[in-house]
């Protein structure tokens, strides 16, 4: 049997947690790093940039990104993504993070794409699933690695290093 919840409305068991949110998705973005990254260990805090391809095309524009730092507008339960390409020195290993600030300061790793090590190019992918509870929510990408000639891959023109956040329902 099909449920239908009329628009804007929630769908509550019987201690009263919502478990069907109607509306849909109702923001999809998508941000890149623009250029290659060699560093060490960091929070990535330069080169990203609003997808701009003529086939991208955002819904909504609730998140907004400064410095590396990636904050919403509306809270609500989002799905991030973050593809991460890397190269690393034989030797040393690399990986890109989901890093979270849920308002109380600090940033937690919630999610890893392994890029590898051992000189060969990697293409890694993580997912995380939060619940943005307040507009103090921020995220960022840490570069975690062990070597400072590891790169980071970006570009301008496509998605090398890559993050989105897809709002799939209210919190």
């Amino acid at each position: 049997n099909d449920i239908t919840i009329a628009s804007g409305k929630t769908l509550k068991d019987a201690s009263g947690n919502a478990f069907i949110t109607s509306g849909g998705i109702t923001n999809v973005q998508e941000f890149r790093l623009s250029a290659n990254l060699t560093s060490n260990a960091q929070i990535i805090t330069a080169n990203w940039e609003e997808n701009d391809n003529d086939t991208y095309q955002q819904l909504g524009s609730i998140v907004s990104q400064s410095s590396g730092v990636f904050t919403f507008s509306a809270t609500g339960k989002y799905i991030i993504n973050l593809l991460y390409n890397s190269y690393s020195p034989s030797g040393a290993y690399h990986n890109g993070q989901i890093k979270v600030n849920d308002g109380d300061g600090t940033f937690d790793s919630v999610a890893r794409a392994n890029g590898g090590g051992g000189g060969v190019e990697a293409s890694a992918f993580t997912t995380a699933f939060v619940d943005v509870t307040s507009t103090n929510f921020e995220v960022h990408v840490y570069k975690s690695t062990n070597n400072n000639s590891s790169l980071t891959y970006g570009d301008s023109a496509l998605n090398k290093t890559a993050i989105q956040f897809i709002r799939i329902g209210d919190t």
